[in-house]
């Protein structure tokens, strides 16, 4: 008779008896021998391996309704029979994160391979910033997705909280991070010494403000660094006597120093004939 008109004359269960499975889902559409005999004794009957090698990943992702493959197979085998990358090809990223969640995803496939497959973005809001970086790694995020990248999705802050700043001052260069990070957190870390060579004192003066500069450093360590010539040159004097006063500029420079380097006539217009007497008593 053939298969095909018994097929259509007898029951599927007692065909499959007779026959077995293998055979018939050659023959046979497989929706019809899913219908029958449900998705449970197939796998059950032929194994999941087998059924793929049978029928495709594809026909049997059309034929069976994802969650219940999940439901039947396990995420971590249906993983290891189809590979993360065909799965998401097939099925589409999204839709395997709405079916099997995330955080799920990644107890079976692990970070570093969902990283590769899924936009970072969503890992980000899904996973939060701490456990993506303690899991992957600052410096491997920065090699998988590039700093530029990392930085537009999470922000600079909210990297700067996760990570070390001696860490992200390699990874990002200091000028990017003067702009976002505190200057006195910066200045701990690294000291002031490091900064200024790195990044130059007029750059430093021009970002943060000499107000700040000031604030955050000792005088007398910046005019160990700068020079007094330079500092008067970066800032002028007058600017210098506005931040600091006078009594504080002349007891860490000392007045001869400053007779020096400004000359007296310039320092008896800024400061005044009195004031610099008093000052000189």
């Amino acid at each position: 008779m053939g298969v095909r008109r018994l097929v259509r004359v007898m029951r599927v269960r007692r065909l499959v008896r007779v026959m077995g499975v293998r055979r018939l889902v050659r023959v046979m559409r497989v929706r019809r021998l899913v219908r029958v005999m449900g998705v449970r004794r197939l796998v059950r009957v032929m194994g999941v391996r087998r059924l793929v090698r049978v029928m495709g990943v594809r026909r049997l992702v059309r034929v069976m309704r994802v969650r219940r493959l999940v439901r039947v197979m396990g995420v971590r085998r249906l993983v290891r029979v189809m590979g993360v990358r065909r799965l998401v090809r097939v099925i589409g990223v999204r839709w395997l994160v709405r079916v099997i969640g995330v955080r799920w995803l990644v107890r079976v496939i692990g970070v570093r391979w969902l990283v590769r497959v899924i936009r970072v973005r969503w890992l980000v809001r899904v996973m939060g910033v701490r456990r993506l970086v303690r899991v992957i790694g600052v410096r491997r995020l920065v090699r998988v997705m590039g700093v530029r990248r990392l930085v537009r999705v999470i922000g600079v802050r909210r990297l700067v909280r996760v990570m070390r700043v001696r860490r992200l001052v390699r990874v990002m260069g200091v000028r990017r991070l003067v702009r976002v990070m505190r200057v006195r957190r910066l200045v701990r870390v690294m000291g002031v010494r490091w900064l200024v060579r790195v990044m130059g004192v007029r750059w430093l003066v021009r970002v943060m403000g000499v107000r700040r500069l000031v604030r955050v450093m000792r005088v007398r360590r910046l005019v160990r660094v700068m020079g007094v010539r330079r500092l008067v040159r970066v800032m002028g004097v007058r600017r210098l006597v506005r931040v600091m006063g006078v009594r504080r500029l002349v007891r860490v420079i000392g007045v001869r120093r400053l007779v020096r380097v400004m000359g007296v006539r310039r320092l008896v217009r800024v400061m005044g004939v009195r004031r610099l007497v008093r000052v000189r008593e």
